[in-house]
């Protein structure tokens, strides 16, 4: 059985500038931003997420006109 997850990140998300963008947020604490780069999506921190959430708060968007933006 693999440790890699599959399923894809909840989102919430807010209007910028006009512009829909998705984030996923998790946990508490200091926050911690994972940005993903070009032309990927918040997808790409699925495995990291998760071990990092027990100690901080998680932001990772997807930037405008990638991933759920």
């Amino acid at each position: 059985m693999s440790d890699i997850a599959t399923a894809p990140l909840s989102k919430e998300f807010i209007e910028i500038d006009g512009k829909k963008m998705a984030f996923h947020e998790t946990g508490e604490g200091r926050p911690v931003v994972f940005l993903h780069g070009n032309p990927t999506s918040s997808y790409l921190w699925r495995n990291i997420i998760p071990l990092v959430s027990g100690n901080a708060r998680c932001i990772a968007p997807d930037l405008i006109g990638m991933g759920d933006s």
